[in-house]
């Protein structure tokens, strides 16, 4: 496991990301997560995009807005700030934009050089991931965390199957070894309109993120096909 020094501050506002990450399942170049914080990430930014739009959103229709509208005011409070917050700071920008990849490094616990404009966004941003996350927790994470797991489940079975293969063709054809280490892969419900998406900052092997909601072979071609782009 990489380590990271999380600032006391940032502990304290994100105290599920200050706990040590261990994967659900690994294989030979993947290590797949179900991590509370980054869904709860994941889920502000379908929010907060959902919210510009003026579409519906999470926690305004059936069983979950049943949860929602009987959790304590406080609770609620929480969380429709933060997606406001995601609204107008995060939800606006691409995945690659400081304003996404500071927080998704943060969340993966990956090592990255912060600058003090970026300790005191990662401060401000905290205090809405950790007022959001009990309305989550409540009324989402169990269902999410189920159909991350059976995700993973699926895909390291055809990961039996196909990963050696397929890994050593990619390997040949972009003339380029796989990183010693495994990329991280973060499983949750959105990521965005494409479904996954890859970051490969320096020093990492990768981080991926992929959709619960991608299944089947499409599933096993998306995680090749991210992981390729750390090949580019």
């Amino acid at each position: 496991m990489r380590k990271f020094a999380i600032p006391a501050v940032l502990t304290l506002l994100i105290g599920v990301a200050a706990e040590a990450r261990e994967p659900v399942a690994e294989s030979t170049h993947f290590a797949f997560y179900s991590d509370i914080s980054m869904n709860v990430h994941d889920a502000l930014l379908a929010a907060g995009v959902a919210r510009d739009g003026e579409r519906e959103e999470l926690f305004r229709s059936g069983d979950e807005q049943a949860c929602f509208d009987a959790l304590a005011p406080s609770e609620r409070a929480g969380w429709d700030l933060a997606v406001d917050y995601y609204a107008r700071i995060i939800a606006p920008h691409s995945f690659n934009d400081r304003q996404q990849a500071l927080l998704r490094l943060q969340l993966a616990q990956v090592d990255n050089a912060v600058d003090a404009s970026g300790r005191a966004f990662l401060e401000q941003a905290g205090h809405f991931i950790a007022a959001a996350t009990p309305a989550y927790r409540a009324c989402r994470w169990e269902q999410q965390n189920a159909a991350n797991g059976a995700w993973i489940q699926a895909i390291t079975a055809q990961l039996g199957n196909y990963e050696e293969a397929i890994a050593t063709r990619l390997s040949d054809l972009y003339g380029m070894r796989w990183p010693g280490a495994q990329m991280d892969v973060d499983v949750v419900a959105t990521v965005s309109w494409a479904g996954a998406n890859s970051f490969f900052p320096r020093g990492s092997a990768g981080h991926l993120l992929v959709s619960s909601g991608i299944e089947g072979h499409e599933a096993l071609e998306l995680l090749f096909h991210e992981a390729s782009h750390g090949f580019m």
